[in-house]
């Protein structure tokens, strides 16, 4: 739409180039809140194993239908399941791992960010990245990451990331906008830029 190139596209597109410049392994990637599964589709060019999960059960479906359309490269798999990013749980360490749109719709996100450190592994690296349109229906007020007045100043997101991920990821690098485009149902577009923080 308007020119603007697919959003979960360049999300993937993003998070491996940062992964490679970072000298990230190119093993293992997870895709958390992937919705029908494109991002998780694209980061099958780079890593081995990679996996989606969203807590729809008919986003997941979607993935696993689509997943044949994709030219997946020999010896790389993606697999797609369903599951709570409030509740992960995993036997496997990822070198990557994404959360994209996601960190301000859910109820608790700290306690996501505690659950998600354990299965990052040694060398991986997190991207978050969201406009961060914090709303209560949603997200309780006193569990909002950013967006609220502390000690007399603004509260970013950025900083309540900085804040709940330290002290075992730091931000490394400056943020990044991607741009996306919602079409609405009376044929106009919003225009909007997801922001997306890297930490490792």
């Amino acid at each position: 739409y308007l020119g603007v190139p697919n959003f979960s596209k360049a999300v993937a597109d993003f998070g491996i180039e940062v992964a490679k410049k970072h000298n990230v392994p190119l093993n293992r990637a997870l895709d958390i809140g992937s919705g029908p599964g494109r991002t998780a589709i694209e980061l099958t060019s780079a890593f081995k194993h990679v996996c989606a999960i969203d807590f729809s059960v008919s986003f997941i479906e979607l993935c696993k239908k689509h997943i044949p359309e994709y030219p997946i490269p020999q010896g790389h798999e993606l697999k797609a399941i369903v599951g709570d990013a409030h509740d992960l749980i995993s036997e496997e360490k990822y070198d990557l791992v994404v959360a994209i749109n996601l960190i301000d719709r859910l109820e608790t996100p700290k306690k996501f960010l505690d659950g998600i450190k354990p299965l990052i592994s040694d060398r991986g690296i997190l991207i978050i990245a969201s406009p961060y349109t914090w709303m209560d229906k949603f997200t309780e007020h006193d569990k909002w990451l950013g967006g609220f007045m502390k000690w007399g100043e603004t509260q970013t997101t950025e900083n309540g990331l900085k804040e709940a991920l330290s002290p075992e990821f730091e931000l490394l690098e400056p943020p990044t906008d991607i741009p996306f485009v919602i079409p609405d149902p009376d044929n106009s577009y919003q225009y909007t830029l997801s922001n997306a923080t890297v930490f490792g």
